[in-house]
């Protein structure tokens, strides 16, 4: 492994090194020392706390290296303080987060309300509409006229349609037409994604999304009838062993589908269960998304949120088993958990997040958008039922970014942030944070300003996991995806 310079070769002896502002959380053993207007953290002895005080005040290079200390302590100590951002070089603070990659000036993933029809009925769909009685199917016009919109992006920004629903296979043959159109138009210039709940998705139908090159997600609560119950037929019966064959059939043809799953009270306790065994079957990606109370969910917040102390138990023990996992198998057959995945990549890469769910305000109408069946565009599918939130009709839209510039609706989005939010402004894990839904917040509060629901959680999982990290419990190179 190369090795990492010290500070005192880079930078010139008159070179001034500072502190930068911090707080200091005691743990049992160390120190917990956290910048938090930059997400800058350091675990620091008791027996280095005491640099920290010879540091308060500003020092040249020189001057430390003229220190008398024994094995050159404080020298090591000051290289990790620059290393991890706690300190500043002639004032200017060292820790930056990597620059974002430069992203189109138009969202490029769009969310396709390919129907509200659903063979399920899911005890907290947040995506069933009560005031909708009829089925309603987006043309697949609709569909082309975003893509006229778009225009023809460069390869690295690819436009991705995501087929979603209610249940987008009730239509297969209609996606099969609208792949095939789409391919005309913008040849490679183009990606599918399909969210299912796997109860259609046949042998043929897997062959079909693999040679497209559809990334394919299979939503499912468990593995067996009993962990699966709130995703019945509409007959009240178990939908588990249709989804399970799905699985099968994708991995059969060699798609790796992705899993999501909703941690609801009820279950939440079997989440390991569901990774154990879905691993089994060839899954090595999980999400585990939190309960949103909306659709068939609303109100319903006592009967499906879990508790701190649960989800915190269930989360680390997940985190646990996932870095054990992966420990005694080869890099090709690991799985990750994304909000797991993502968390470590904050914590130790110190870099802008590709999820638009973890930036801050996150990707509602800047990198996502979602187009319902009439037609209608909203910043997100999490708010794609709610009419205050419809940013304008597609057959109405001639300029897509001049729409997106003067629409309140995305403006109110982008001011789900951390500044914006006062629990979030003076909260010391605010940079570390990766939960920064403003659906969920506006679900929970009726407010954009408002933490997320699990506000309370992500203040002790971020320790908990800085503390495994600390005591060599677990390994970055476990627990991050691809």
């Amino acid at each position: 492994m190369k090795e990492v310079p010290s500070i005192f070769k880079s930078f010139r002896g008159e070179t001034i090194v500072s502190l930068n502002s911090f707080q200091m959380v005691q743990k049992d053993k160390y120190h917990l020392v956290i910048n938090p207007d930059t997400g800058a953290w350091l675990t620091v002895s008791e027996s280095d706390k005491g640099y920290l005080d010879f540091l308060s005040l500003p020092k040249t290079l020189n001057e430390i290296k003229k220190i008398p200390q024994q094995n050159n302590r404080l020298k090591e100590f000051v290289d990790e303080l620059f290393y991890s951002g706690i300190i500043k070089v002639n004032g200017k603070d060292v820790f930056m987060l990597k620059e974002k990659s430069q992203e189109p000036k138009l969202p490029l993933f769009w969310v396709l309300k390919y129907t509200n029809s659903c063979n399920l009925r899911c005890a907290y769909c947040y995506s069933y509409d009560k005031h909708i009685k009829e089925r309603i199917d987006l043309p697949n016009e609709y569909i082309y006229k975003v893509s006229d919109l778009i225009g023809t992006t460069s390869k690295e920004h690819r436009l991705c349609f995501c087929f979603h629903g209610g249940e987008p296979l009730t239509r297969y043959r209609d996606i099969v037409e609208c792949v095939n159109e789409l391919r005309k138009r913008r040849k490679e210039d183009v990606e599918f994604t399909i969210q299912t709940n796997g109860t259609l998705l046949t042998p043929q139908i897997a062959k079909y999304l693999k040679d497209e090159d559809f990334s394919v997600g299979i939503s499912v609560d468990g593995f067996n009838e009993e962990t699966n119950i709130l995703r019945p037929y509409a007959n009240h019966k178990t939908s588990i062993y249709k989804t399970l064959d799905a699985i099968k059939n994708c991995v059969e043809v060699g798609i790796t589908p992705g899993v999501i799953s909703v941690m609801t009270n009820n279950i939440y306790d079997k989440s390991l269960d569901i990774v154990r065994n879905l691993s089994e079957l060839g899954i090595k990606s999980f999400h585990f998304n939190h309960f949103i109370p909306s659709g068939r969910g609303e109100n319903k917040e006592k009967d499906f949120s879990i508790p701190t102390k649960d989800i915190l138990d269930i989360r680390l023990k997940m985190l646990l088993f996932i870095n054990d996992y992966n420990a005694s198998k080869e890099k090709n057959e690991h799985i990750s958990e994304r909000y797991t995945s993502n968390l470590i990549k904050r914590l130790t890469q110190q870099r802008h997040l590709s999820y638009m769910c973890a930036q801050s305000p996150c990707g509602a109408g800047r990198r996502i958008l979602t187009l319902a069946g009439n037609g209608d565009v909203f910043p997100c599918d999490d708010l794609g039922t709610i009419p205050e939130f419809k940013i304008a009709n597609i057959n109405n839209i001639n300029d897509l970014e001049s729409t997106l510039n003067t629409s309140k609706s995305v403006m109110m989005c982008q001011t789900h942030c951390v500044e914006n939010i006062p629990q979030c402004r003076d909260c010391l894990y605010k940079k570390l944070c990766i939960s920064h839904c403003c659906s969920d917040s506006y679900h929970y509060t009726g407010s954009f300003y408002a933490p997320h629901s699990a506000c309370e959680f992500i203040k002790k999982f971020i320790p908990a996991v800085i503390d495994l990290l600390y005591k060599g419990r677990i390994q970055i190179e476990n627990l991050i995806d691809k």
